[in-house]
């Protein structure tokens, strides 16, 4: 028995290093001819690798660029993001804009947007854990100073915020895990329910994001500015 699981670990491993080196020389391959400037094969060969770092969907998002494909560029970019640096995460979101502008479209520009926009940044450079540790710690604290003289009262007032702060990049944490978005890859019509002879609500301009808000075989309910309804699926590309 126990030769039989060392024997199924030792074949595990060397099917990894498999894995990883044909993925490494994919990834070199796609690279030279991307340099070349031959973005189709250049895609193949990314998209053939069985699984894709920062880097590869980065990547993947530029050649999408480059056949003026800015719908799944779009999309691509934003899957680079979730492991991106902020170094990194800084280049897509110029690239992005760019695509917007060449697309006349503009980002939300609420201050709700650009509130959460901040706070995801900041969640990019302070680990999880560390979060969890200052929040917990506020709540001591909070309840340490509860109830004690003038003295502490500035103490108070700023350890609130602070836990306000916190409470907020945790739930914009929690809600960029969950959520799934995705981007239409062309002009599709929303319908009140999934069938094809369904009432129309109204339409998703090419390139607009979406929240998918659940999956139905070949249909998606998604949530478009303050309306919710359903498209066909192969007409958005998931986040």
């Amino acid at each position: 028995m126990v030769k039989s699981i060392r024997k199924s670990i030792i074949m595990f491993s060397l099917f990894s290093l498999c894995v990883c080196a044909n993925d490494q020389e994919l990834f070199l391959r796609a690279n030279q001819l991307y340099e070349s400037h031959d973005y189709d094969n250049a895609l193949s060969s990314y998209m053939t690798m069985s699984r894709h770092g920062t880097a590869a969907l980065y990547n993947i998002g530029n050649c999408y660029f480059h056949k003026n494909d800015y719908a799944r560029a779009l999309a691509y970019w934003a899957r680079a993001k979730k492991g991106a640096t902020r170094q990194e995460c800084i280049a897509i979101d110029r690239n992005s804009d760019h695509v917007l502008c060449c697309l006349q479209k503009q980002r939300d520009g609420t201050w709700v947007n650009w509130l959460v926009k901040i706070i995801s940044a900041i969640n990019m450079m302070i680990p999880l854990i560390i979060e969890q540790f200052l929040f917990f710690l506020c709540w001591v604290l909070l309840w340490y100073l509860y109830g004690n003289n003038r003295l502490y009262k500035t103490y108070f007032f700023f350890l609130t915020l602070l836990l306000c702060i916190l409470a907020i990049a945790l739930y914009v944490r929690y809600r960029d895990s969950v959520s799934v978005y995705g981007f239409a890859v062309k002009k599709t019509p929303v319908l009140s329910c999934p069938t094809r002879d369904a009432d129309y609500l109204g339409v998703i301009e090419y390139a607009d994001c979406v929240k998918i808000r659940e999956s139905r075989k070949e249909w998606y309910k998604v949530r478009y500015s303050d309306n919710i309804g359903w498209v066909e699926a192969d007409t958005i590309q998931i986040v």
